[in-house]
């Protein structure tokens, strides 16, 4: 943040009065030295009242913070947005971003144990090149709870190396809870996941906007992680997968696009009680790959594609003993091998 002086020189001598129109701020010692000053100078040291309160005002007013725990950004900052404690609120307005030249320091950071009520993107959030652009609770310590997650900007730009990581202890009071987390912006990171979400509670996901990995996967549900109803309109994309899957989810519902230079879909455990589809998955290598893990009922309206030419791809593939219970087709599963596959169990 840009530091403005508080003193002002005026080189314009005071005549006929030892006092102008503006109100001074004076000690009593310079008060009497000025009675005869027909032909005094202020002093670099001298400041108007109304210049000081001015200057402070503009100091803050790209950062605020209330009594309520409630931060407002609306201005550029160069240094991480830490959030601890419990009772938070963080806005970051249209006019705000926070860009890290640090490789290894988030844009935002909440710290583990922390709580906050509403975490609100309008702006722009670039972490280094080497971490998260946002972090929540941190690897290997407990979570956090936040009640609602809501970005409308853009996190990340595709250098950095994970959009948002979302982390908790491996034990239910540790997990970090997020009763809602929606993106209705972008979300982008370079070599990991655009999110990341481990040892984590979520009750409801929802995209509608953009979520996409230069190089590694979209949205990586990880161990430890459950989440109640998934929901995409927009479209989550990744050089790998669109969305690994290695937890439970109990409703997956996709009206948009779920894109992977690799896989769609890609189950490596837990559950999934409903996937339904009403958009297009699509994969080179499959539309849905499943190496362990079940889903109780798929649902397919839309489009399941795979677009290679492997002669062991398919439209959804299983192996390892994966399961797929029941399956209702009323839409497209295309494949240049095999439309549905089972190996290996």
């Amino acid at each position: 943040m840009n530091k403005t002086a508080l003193t002002k020189t005026y080189t314009k001598d005071i005549q006929n009065s030892c006092l102008n129109s503006k109100k001074i701020v004076l000690s009593l010692a310079t008060i009497s030295f000025l009675a005869s000053c027909t032909h005094a100078t202020l002093t670099p040291e001298i400041k108007t009242y109304e210049e000081t309160n001015r200057h402070a005002k503009a100091r803050s007013a790209s950062r605020s913070t209330n009594s309520n725990n409630k931060t407002t950004i609306s201005s550029l900052q160069n240094s991480t947005q830490t959030v601890s404690n419990t009772g938070n609120t963080l806005v970051i307005e249209s006019g705000g971003t926070i860009t890290i030249s640090n490789g290894g320091q988030q844009a935002v950071n909440f710290q583990p144990n922390s709580s906050t009520s509403t975490f609100l993107n309008k702006g722009t959030l670039i972490g280094g090149n080497n971490t998260a652009s946002v972090q929540l609770g941190a690897d290997g310590n407990n979570g956090v709870n936040i009640e609602t997650f809501d970005n409308q900007g853009i996190i990340g730009n595709g250098s950095s190396k994970f959009g948002v990581t979302v982390w908790g202890g491996d034990k239910d009071n540790s997990k970090s809870i997020i009763n809602n987390f929606s993106n209705s912006g972008t979300i982008h990171s370079n070599a990991g996941e655009s999110i990341y979400f481990g040892n984590a509670n979520i009750s409801s996901f929802a995209n509608s906007g953009t979520i996409k990995s230069k190089q590694g996967a979209g949205v990586n549900i990880s161990q430890g992680t459950s989440i109640g109803n998934f929901n995409n309109t927009g479209t989550i994309e990744g050089k790998k997968d669109g969305i690994q899957i290695n937890a439970n989810v109990k409703t997956l519902i996709n009206k948009g696009t779920i894109k992977g230079d690799a896989i769609s879909i890609r189950s490596l455990g837990g559950t999934i009680d409903q996937l339904i589809n009403e958009g297009i998955m699509d994969g080179k290598s499959a539309g849905i790959y499943m190496r362990g893990g079940r889903v109780k009922t798929l649902i397919n309206s839309g489009t399941i594609n795979q677009n290679n030419s492997e002669t062991w791809a398919a439209g959804i593939k299983l192996q390892n003993n994966s399961t797929i219970e029941n399956i209702i087709n009323t839409g497209s599963i295309r494949s240049n091998a095999f439309g549905i596959s089972v190996t290996g169990g």
